[in-house]
């Protein structure tokens, strides 16, 4: 086949069709991304010199890859973020002892130690866990010009002069920013014994993002091949919550923002979720996400082969490449094998983009990352070798 552009490669994975390679992602969404050290390292390992760091994601200290490493590894995508809002300015504080500090718009506390890599939560808004407080809650504005301007320029620049295919990032996942509101313990006890504050809690994210992929899509919506949706629902060894949970709370929420989503463009729904998330494929299926990520394929009843085999006509698989650890501790022998392993369950008859599992974090040898790319490029190509 002959070389297709990398939007035209993209287009053709997320139809379940074959291509002439595999697409790869390498800081096309947030989660395919690189923390600021390794991509030091990296940019030194390949010779690059004064690599270009912008900050995609203050609490993940992740950094857009200069353009030279996208090139260098042949990335397919570029990821669309929208800016910071107008009311809102990060100010990090430092303190005696090394550790910094900051707060999000939302009123979410965040902290990192001496020497961390990214900062954690440390206190969260909503404390009291009652319909009162949410009324008090001071809520973002999600129309603060701040957030799309120049968005509309910058989308018609990229679709006009690159031959990439173009993601949009979403700001948040509903289940996901309960937790950051109300902290972990207190967000999976609200599940159990206080379901009617989660639900409604879900409800004013759901009607936050509406209003977010309104004046985004209303902008940028005919540019984009992928909207990014968000929310972590999977422990390495099972899932956060039980589908009972999940169909109760989360399923009829994300069909609204799926529905809200496809009311404004004509691009995929990629979902990301973590972890074995096996048991709620039937529920995606049904509401209509297109693309699944990470694909975290050393999780639980998520193994690639059983996965393509069962959902391959039903999602895009995008990621499922190789796990950080494996990254972190092996050789490039090592990652070679798995890269090809990965490959082979999932690239046959299209429905695949080659990802990381994770953003590639702090400690990764450089020689791993390249061999996990340069793997992908042999070997990724139409026909895929089966041995």
């Amino acid at each position: 086949m002959a070389s297709l552009s990398s939007r035209e490669r993209v287009q053709r994975a997320l139809s379940h069709q074959e291509a002439d390679r595999i697409p790869l992602d390498f800081g096309g969404s947030s989660t395919s991304i690189i923390h600021v050290a390794a991509h030091r390292e990296l940019a030194r390992y390949l010779g690059i010199d004064d690599p270009e760091e912008r900050l995609q994601s203050l609490m993940t200290q992740v950094v857009y890859p200069d353009p030279r490493l996208r090139a260098r590894v042949g990335s397919d995508v570029l990821l669309i973020h929208p800016g910071k809002a107008d009311a809102w300015t990060p100010q990090i504080e430092q303190y005696d002892d090394g550790h910094s500090e900051y707060t999000d718009e939302w009123g979410v506390r965040y902290t990192m130690p001496p020497g961390g890599y990214y900062y954690d939560w440390k206190d969260h808004p909503l404390k009291e866990g009652t319909l009162a407080e949410l009324d008090r809650f001071r809520w973002p504005d999600p129309r603060d010009p701040g957030r799309y301007r120049g968005l509309k320029e910058r989308a018609q620049e990229l679709y006009a002069t690159t031959d990439k295919a173009l993601l949009i990032n979403n700001p948040f996942g509903i289940w996901e920013q309960e937790w950051a509101l109300r902290g972990f313990e207190k967000a999976f006890a609200d599940l159990l014994i206080n379901t009617a504050y989660a639900e409604a809690l879900a409800d004013r994210l759901l009607a936050w993002q509406t209003v977010y992929w309104e004046e985004v899509l209303g902008r940028i919506g005919p540019y984009v091949q992928v909207v990014k949706l968000n929310d972590d629902l999977g422990f390495k060894n099972g899932p956060l919550m039980s589908p009972r949970s999940y169909r109760q709370v989360y399923k009829p929420r994300h069909k609204a923002l799926i529905a809200a989503v496809r009311e404004r463009t004509d691009a995929k729904i990629f979902l990301h979720s973590d972890g074995d998330i096996y048991p709620f494929l039937p529920d995606f299926r049904e509401i209509g996400f297109d693309i699944l990520n990470p694909v975290e394929v050393t999780a639980r009843d998520m193994d690639s082969a059983k996965l393509k085999a069962e959902y391959g006509d039903d999602f895009v698989f995008w990621g499922g490449a190789c796990g950080n650890t494996l990254l972190s501790t092996g050789k490039p022998a090592d990652v070679e094998a798995e890269v090809r392993r990965r490959i082979r369950d999932f690239a046959p008859g299209g429905g695949f983009v080659f990802a990381t599992i994770h953003n590639l974090q702090a400690g990764i040898p450089p020689e791993n990352i390249v061999t996990l790319f340069d793997t992908a490029q042999r070997w990724g190509r139409y026909p895929i070798v089966k041995s």
